[in-house]
């Protein structure tokens, strides 16, 4: 396991996708002191769960709120996953089993979530287990960042001392 918090110690750990495994991930990532950036196609979190704008009911967010949560009417262009939910699409998976463990629903929640309601819940679940702060203990988003290649990038200790 790697616990320690200090600057050399850290590890950046690359997120591919902003839906639930992704948000479930990096959670994790920086429960073990590492720190994780999701890259995200999208304008916000969701994956699957991102409603096309024309089912959106909260376009016209104002400027300056969290990155994750910026919406315009058309928030959502070019993601995979639009038109694959529309108004009144619900999950085919009750509340009761289709949420994570330590993460209720809201109260009033429908047994079966509408899509709007599931975006809402991945959106809580990262403001609330995904601090995006400056510092290092925290998770980076880069929203609108679609990714075509990874490769692995390994880093001598000369390096390391490079940059302090």
């Amino acid at each position: 396991q790697h616990n320690q918090h200090n600057k050399h110690s850290m590890l950046d750990v690359a997120v591919i996708g902003a839906g639930s495994s992704g948000l479930v991930a990096a959670r994790h990532l920086l429960q073990q002191g590492l720190r994780p950036t999701i890259f995200e196609a999208a304008k916000t979190v969701g994956g699957a769960w991102t409603p096309s704008s024309s089912s959106s009911s909260a376009a016209g967010v104002a400027a300056g709120d969290d990155i994750r949560r910026r919406r315009h009417d058309d928030r959502y262009h070019h993601h995979p996953a639009v038109g694959k939910m529309w108004n009144g699409m619900t999950t085919n998976l009750s509340k009761y089993t289709c949420r994570f463990s330590d993460w209720p629903w809201p109260d009033g929640t429908a047994t079966f979530p509408s899509a709007e309601e599931m975006h809402d819940y991945l959106e809580s679940y990262a403001d609330n287990y995904l601090p995006t702060t400056d510092d290092d203990s925290s998770c980076h988003f880069r929203m609108e960042c679609k990714v075509f290649n990874v490769e692995q990038r390994w880093r001598s200790e000369e390096e390391e001392e490079e940059e302090e």
